[in-house]
C-alpha cells in the first residue's frame, strides 16, 4: 500500500468521525432542548401552584378568591387586594411562559394549556373588570391574545 492509499484510507476515517461527531453533538442539543422545556414547563407549574394553595390554604386569601368568584361585590377593600394580588401573580407567570413559548423553550401543548386556564379567568365578572384595570402591566402578545381569544377590549 502506498502512500496516496494511505491518504485516502485516512481522509475516508476522518469523514467517518466527523459525521459520528456532528451526530452525537445533534443528540445532545435535542436532549438540552428536551430539558430546558421540562424545566420551563415545571417553572411555570410551580408558579400557578403557589397562588392556586394560597388561594386554598384558608383564611383571607381562601375567603377573598371564593368572592371574587361568587360575590365580588362582598369584597372589602383586603379582600379586593388579596384577589388583585393572586390574579396578577397568576398573569405573570402565563406572561412568562407565554414569552418562554415564544422563545421555543415551552412546548406546545403546555402553551395551549396555558391558553385555555387563561380563557378560564374571563368566565367570571370580577376577573374581566381586573384585567380591564390592568392589562397595561402585561407584553403586547398576552393582551392581544385576551382581546382576540377571550374578547376583552382593550381598556373595556
Amino acid at each position: 500500500m502506498d502512500i496516496m492509499e494511505l491518504g485516502a484510507i485516512g481522509e475516508l476515517v476522518g469523514g467517518i468521525a466527523v459525521v459520528a461527531s456532528l451526530l452525537y453533538v445533534g443528540s445532545q442539543v435535542r436532549q438540552n432542548t428536551s430539558a430546558l422545556r421540562a424545566n420551563a414547563a415545571q417553572a411555570f407549574s410551580d408558579s400557578v401552584s403557589k397562588t392556586v394553595l394560597l388561594a386554598a390554604g384558608g383564611g383571607e386569601p381562601t375567603r377573598a378568591w371564593r368572592l371574587s368568584l361568587e360575590d365580588p361585590s362582598s369584597l372589602d377593600e383586603d379582600g379586593r387586594m388579596c384577589a388583585d394580588g393572586m390574579c396578577f401573580a397568576s398573569f405573570q407567570a402565563y406572561d412568562a411562559a407565554l414569552l418562554q413559548a415564544k422563545l421555543g423553550s415551552l412546548d406546545a401543548d403546555t402553551r395551549d394549556m396555558i391558553y385555555r386556564r387563561i380563557r378560564a379567568w374571563f368566565e367570571f365578572d370580577y376577573y374581566r373588570d381586573w384585567w380591564a384595570r390592568n392589562q397595561f402591566e402585561f407584553s403586547d402578545p398576552l393582551v392581544r391574545f385576551v382581546r382576540d381569544e377571550c374578547g376583552q377590549q382593550e381598556g373595556a
